[in-house]
């Protein structure tokens, strides 16, 4: 197969590829959306995409390292900011996790099937290994601001990372993420509570929120 000619860059027809991708799943979901879908959608030949990636699988798993990049690069941009206290931030990171049930509930739905269960506590462990730096920061903040009063401030960072993989045992239950939305941001709004509690928040408004 020769290698097809294009004014793009190879990383950037990659991305291209990728975020094409990405968008047609969100809209129509994973399973519903076939190579050539994404190669109408950009204008290209099909044996394009098969230079980039082998598979729809291949591309699949790009989008999900895609996603799962952006979030962290949101996340930190977030912690980082010296505008905002600890309660905001807490709030901007929970506008984008919950944006993605909004935004891309196919994507959602496929990344928790069971048969995807290897890829998605792949990409689970890799974004708690990420995340730690970052959250040990933003629970520092916390304590300094009085926001969290924790008796053991280590333990409190494992507690969050892995707090917000609870909510993924209740995304394995909903068949139908876009159906049973209101269902799972319930469940959401319950680790959530027990997550601050166990952090000691001293903001019972805040707290509220999630009762």
């Amino acid at each position: 197969m020769s290698k097809p000619k294009s004014k793009l860059s190879p990383d950037e027809r990659r991305k291209e590829i990728i975020d094409t991708a990405r968008r047609l799943f969100a809209e129509n979901g994973v399973k519903s959306t076939a190579v050539s879908d994404i190669v109408k959608a950009m204008g290209v030949a099909q044996g394009t995409f098969y230079w980039y990636f082998p598979s729809k699988d291949e591309v699949i798993k790009a989008v999900a390292q895609d996603m799962l990049s952006n979030y962290i690069d949101v996340s930190r941009e977030i912690i980082n900011r010296s505008d905002l206290s600890t309660p905001e931030k807490f709030t901007e990171m929970e506008k984008m996790f919950l944006e993605q049930i909004e935004y891309a509930p196919g994507i959602v739905d496929f990344f928790h099937n069971p048969d995807n269960l290897e890829l998605h506590n792949q990409l689970s462990e890799q974004a708690v290994e990420l995340m730690s730096p970052y959250i040990q920061k933003f629970i520092a903040q916390g304590i300094e601001e009085g926001f969290f009063e924790i008796p053991y401030p280590e333990e409190a960072v494992v507690l969050l990372l892995y707090s917000n993989h609870a909510v993924h045992h209740f995304y394995f239950q909903i068949k139908d993420v876009a159906e049973q939305k209101d269902e799972l941001i319930c469940h959401y709004q319950g680790i959530t509570y027990f997550t601050l509690k166990g952090l000691g928040c001293t903001d019972q408004d805040f707290l509220n929120r999630y009762l």
